[in-house]
């Protein structure tokens, strides 16, 4: 019905745009996506827009509109203020949202597209896991990204038997209560599983204080938007102690509720939440056409509230120039998106080009005291005298040598 490349030069030639990047690519979704119109990837300086909304029955205005927002997504990951008024200049914006808002609701199929989920889940294995917060999308709240895993917080003191903890990478599906009912807001594939509360506590070392009990890998895991979770357990379909425990294996269900789980699960086919960071994260640089890599520097430095947008910036600073600054750069922003390894790589690359810095010693000290490398942090602790600890600017890097002798005392 509609060319999107020819509507993406339209926007792009007729409007205010940002400057300063990359023609993005566009696409139609794989997936039919109600929840929202379109979405923008700064990972692959990508649009892509709706299946849905490839109708005659949808304006091209209100196609145009949807692009014009997303093409500002290059600028910001979020719809600030400042966003709304930008995308807010186009002609009859909210009017074109109604539009698109009501030919959605009334949509009950888009057209035959694959499954979203990837991966063969094992429902012979499958545990039922209800999460706080369900009464509305703040149950993501309970997914902390850290180290390319999600935490997942089941809420305080809460005991589970070894008959779940003993399972190797069970899948799990997610429910979230409300008042009256349970609904599913996803699953994952790859799962561990703890008796009771497990902690990280790295905010001393400008990391995260978590609590969890279920680690998930970054990968294989599917958390729905809000209005997509309309699948619906009442607790006379669940166990008994269901509302106790919090916990049971699907096979516990009663039949009925049981494959409507699966049949939901199996026949989904509409968005997933872009939580979290993926392994190609690391890689992924920003898609500016700027060459100056001090500029790039300044960008990456002035997004540290979006961990993010701050490593692709970072990323690409190295590779075009992988200088000191733009090596020292990248590590500290893997290191905020807490790809650690991959930080200490970098570290160590900084140091070898400047040996003598003692901030790169620090920051060499900090990543192996977060990573449990003892005899690493020692090596870097020996080139420092009690002068050069002193004249360590950053917090971490002190707190992570204080926490080294510490340890080394305690041998």
């Amino acid at each position: 019905m509609y060319d999107l490349n020819n509507l993406l030069d339209e926007v792009i030639e007729k409007y205010d745009t940002p400057k300063g990047y990359k023609r993005p690519t566009i696409t139609w979704s794989s997936e039919n996506m109600k929840a929202a119109f379109g979405r923008y990837d700064y990972c692959d300086n990508s649009i892509t827009i709706s299946r849905c909304l490839n109708s005659d029955q949808i304006s091209k205005e209100a196609l145009l509109s949807v692009i014009y927002h997303e093409i500002w997504h290059q600028e910001s990951s979020d719809d600030s203020d400042d966003f709304q008024k930008k995308v807010l200049a186009f002609p009859n914006y909210k009017m074109l949202g109604k539009e698109m808002t009501r030919f959605l609701k009334n949509q009950k199929d888009c057209s035959a597209v694959l499954k979203t989920t990837k991966e063969e889940i094992d429902y012979s294995q499958a545990i039922i896991c209800v999460i706080p917060n369900g009464d509305n999308d703040d149950y993501l709240d309970n997914f902390q990204f850290y180290n390319r895993y999600f935490h997942v917080y089941l809420g305080e003191n809460r005991h589970i038997n070894k008959e779940f903890t003993d399972l190797i990478n069970p899948p799990i599906i997610w429910l979230a209560k409300n008042k009256t009912k349970y609904y599913v807001v996803g699953w994952s594939v790859e799962n561990q599983i703890f008796e009771y509360q497990q902690n990280i506590r790295q905010a001393i070392l400008e990391g995260y204080d978590l609590d969890y009990q279920i680690k998930t890998r970054n990968k294989g895991y599917y958390l729905l938007p809000v209005n997509n979770c309309t699948c619906s357990l009442t607790k006379t379909k669940l166990p008994e102690n269901f509302e106790e425990q919090g916990i049971c294996f699907l096979n516990e269900l009663k039949d009925v509720a049981k494959q409507r789980v699966i049949n939901f699960i199996e026949t989904y086919d509409a968005e997933i939440l872009p939580i979290g960071l993926t392994d190609a994260a690391i890689e992924a640089c920003a898609p500016l056409i700027e060459t100056d890599t001090n500029v790039i520097i300044e960008k990456s430095l002035a997004a540290e509230n979006d961990i993010f947008r701050s490593l692709c910036l970072a990323n690409l600073g190295a590779k075009q120039d992988p200088c000191l600054a733009t090596v020292y750069n990248r590590a500290d922003a893997l290191r905020w998106a807490t790809f650690f390894e991959e930080a200490l790589i970098e570290f160590e690359k900084a140091y070898k080009m400047e040996p003598t810095e003692i901030e790169i010693i620090g920051s060499c000290i900090l990543m192996n005291v977060i990573l449990d490398n003892i005899e690493k942090a020692k090596y870097y602790l020996n080139l420092l005298s009690d002068e050069d600890i002193n004249n360590i600017e950053s917090v971490a890097a002190r707190n992570s040598i204080e926490i080294l002798k510490n340890n080394l005392r305690n041998a």
